[in-house]
């Protein structure tokens, strides 16, 4: 993944990117369940949560360390600047209702990432081989 941390702006309320969590929400026993083999490897089991810092707010991806049985502890891999309570290698503490995407690499397919594919629909075709590379995506599962 790209160093340069490139954050893309949905509205909250787009009833496509709400279909995103719910899709992420449905199939979340499922990522859960296959967390002992991926964590620590270069899978980058991650998930995506809402993250606050004053009247701030960034749906932003976290890297999963531990699953607990209600949540999950994971950290930053990287921090929008106007963030300055926050720096990357932060660990936080993420329930699982408040887990708004999941996803993990597998070989270049991405599994889950239900936010991402709809961003990248969003993008003019052209743009989709320049997103993906910048994921290490070479196929979506």
């Amino acid at each position: 993944m790209s160093e340069e941390p490139q954050f893309m702006a949905v509205g909250s309320q787009d009833a496509a990117f709400q279909k995103t969590i719910r899709d992420a929400q449905s199939t979340l026993d499922q990522f859960r369940r296959l967390l002992p083999r991926l964590i620590g490897t270069e899978a980058y089991p991650s998930i995506k949560a809402c993250l606050t810092c004053g009247e701030d707010r960034v749906n932003i991806w976290l890297t999963v360390e531990v699953a607990g049985e209600s949540d999950f502890i994971a950290t930053l891999f990287e921090v929008p600047s106007e963030f300055e309570d926050y720096n990357v290698g932060d660990a936080v503490r993420v329930p699982c209702d408040a887990v708004l995407d999941w996803m993990y690499h597998d070989q270049g397919t991405l599994h889950g990432g239900f936010s991402l594919r709809y961003q990248r629909s969003l993008l003019p075709t052209e743009e989709h081989a320049a997103f993906d590379e910048r994921l290490g995506v070479e196929r979506y599962a």
